[in-house]
């Protein structure tokens, strides 16, 4: 089995079998049969996080802000859900 696990800024996971699945169209990180597999790829991911970076810098108006860290995002998901 070929798999891809990430985690996402807003703490959700994803996790791809690119045997079954190489289009990552089905989500398996909920999936009690890939708990292992899952497990084993998480730890292999830093649990320090990523120091951060100066992303300012013009953007088109297309374009979201950049984001600073994990509040700011909830920051601005919150924000978004107010308007």
């Amino acid at each position: 089995m070929r798999t891809r696990y990430s985690t996402n800024i807003d703490g959700s996971e994803e996790l791809y079998d690119h045997d079954a699945d190489p289009g990552e169209w089905t989500n398996l990180a909920n999936d009690p049969a890939y708990a292992e597999a899952k497990a084993r790829l998480k730890g292999l991911i830093p649990t320090d996080p990523a120091p951060l970076v100066d992303t300012s810098y013009e953007v088109a108006s297309h374009q979201l802000p950049p984001l600073r860290d994990r509040e700011d995002y909830l920051r601005r998901k919150a924000e978004g859900a107010r308007r």
